[in-house]
């Protein structure tokens, strides 16, 4: 609800920089209701008399794939991760539920000659960078992550 604060900051700004041109807003959100949606426009319309377009698409996304492998042991959890690595032959998150684990398998991983690095939240912002950047220039193939790889 940030966006509420916007109405009288956008004015306020205006009015100290003694600028004349409106200042142009923009909204973005990955999921959001219609409610929610149509109250963010009215509050627009009603504070700044502005009348957002609204620009949208669905989540669908042919490219991505979501399957659930069940196995009992570590052991065969690895294994068969490190099977569909090498079948794909393509790049991969590895998403973990832990921090920790993100070093370990990364570990694994390479050592096995699968070229991966970790990221995760408590990683420093410049290795975070790194290892992104290394990731989608291709140097390593596989990226082991929590769920801070998606923020």
């Amino acid at each position: 609800m940030d966006y509420l604060y916007i109405g009288d900051f956008i004015p306020e700004l205006q009015k100290t920089k003694g600028n004349k041109t409106a200042i142009l807003v923009s909204c973005f959100k990955a999921t959001t209701k219609q409610k929610v949606i149509s109250d963010i426009r009215d509050y627009f319309k009603k504070k700044l008399n502005l009348d957002l377009e609204l620009y949208s698409t669905t989540a669908a996304r042919e490219n991505l794939h979501y399957v659930v492998l069940y196995k009992e042991t570590p052991e065969e959890k690895y294994n068969i991760l490190r099977d569909l690595i090498q079948q794909r032959d393509c790049p991969t998150i590895v998403y973990v539920s832990r921090t920790k684990k993100t070093g370990g398998l990364t570990e694994n991983l390479t050592s096995d000659r699968f070229p991966a690095r970790p990221f995760n939240g408590k990683m420093a912002a410049t290795d975070k960078i790194a290892n992104q950047e290394a990731f989608i220039r291709n140097e390593v193939q596989v990226i082991v992550a929590t769920s801070a790889f998606g923020r």
